[in-house]
């Protein structure tokens, strides 16, 4: 629960958000839990919910995982109200959130982690995170990456070659390093769409908000936002496919699971509109996770 007449991101900035993970509490209307973790002596898993300031109640997630001091996310709820939840059965492949009788954090608040190359965690359905009418999208991420090696937080891809959607938090890769890259597909989502940021040593071992975005097929414009400033866009002549696919944290879900190195994520959001209030979206994510100044 939440204290009396407290206001949260998605009552001020929910109109057409599809999908939102995060370690706190955001929106007043969502009544479930935050995640589902399983402690690793004797593998129970416990919904654990939101303390009274909507922060995750990390009282609870300690009490559950106290055996041997070590949790793994099985499920990450969705608090858009779409029910798009992202889960991983497969033990090995699961996230830390506890580790060492600690919660994981950066910056002082709970993160989750994939601290190998197989963890990650995808939808059993699809969403449209791109809008099926403009393709236009906004997606906002607050990660840590701990390389530059093609590191995707959400991806809405598949192995194939046609019908891929797009890599909206990412990074750059082997040859891009120190980069920031967004990736949205052409031609029935068979040709990739690109843009990289310039190299900023700063994008890689500090917590960061990232936001990747496309303008839609009005102007066919891409485009990263870092730390509350647009850094890059770029405009192609093709359009913009606009497919529905299962959603990944953690990974692109094209090579899933073997791709990518570490990182940390706390907060998640993916809406299918070009959001005009986009830097208002950037404010409350700052003044909760006190990321820049």
């Amino acid at each position: 629960t939440a204290k009396a007449g407290q206001t949260f991101l998605l009552d001020q900035f929910g109109a057409n958000i599809k999908v939102a993970y995060s370690v706190r509490k955001l929106s007043s209307t969502y009544t479930g839990p935050a995640m589902r973790v399983r402690e690793t002596n004797a593998n129970a898993e416990a919904d654990i919910g939101f303390d009274s300031n909507g922060d995750l109640d990390t009282t609870a997630l300690l009490a559950h995982c106290a055996s041997n001091g070590e949790g793994r996310i099985v499920t990450w709820y969705d608090q858009s109200g779409n029910g798009i939840d992202v889960t991983q059965a497969t033990a090995t492949r699961q996230p830390v959130i506890v580790t060492g009788n600690a919660v994981v954090t950066v910056n002082g608040k709970p993160a989750a982690f994939k601290d190998d190359i197989t963890h990650f965690l995808e939808s059993s359905a699809n969403a449209q995170l791109v809008n099926a009418s403009d393709a236009s999208n906004t997606s906002i991420g607050v990660v840590k990456y701990s390389s530059s090696y093609r590191t995707c937080a959400l991806g809405q891809d598949k192995a194939g070659t046609s019908g891929r959607v797009g890599q909206f938090i990412r990074n750059g890769h082997t040859n891009n390093v120190n980069k920031l890259r967004v990736v949205y597909f052409t031609n029935n989502g068979i040709s990739a769409f690109q843009i990289d940021s310039a190299a900023n040593s700063a994008y890689i071992g500090n917590q960061i908000l990232q936001v990747g975005f496309s303008e839609g097929n009005s102007t066919k414009t891409i485009g990263i936002r870092y730390n509350g400033s647009q850094v890059v866009t770029s405009t192609t002549s093709g359009t913009i496919f606009s497919g529905a696919l299962h959603v990944f944290l953690f990974d692109n879900g094209r090579n899933a699971p073997s791709d990518g190195s570490d990182h940390h994520i706390q907060e998640i959001l993916s809406y299918d509109t070009l959001k005009s209030d986009v830097a208002d979206i950037e404010s409350n994510i700052n003044s909760y996770f006190s990321i820049y100044s």
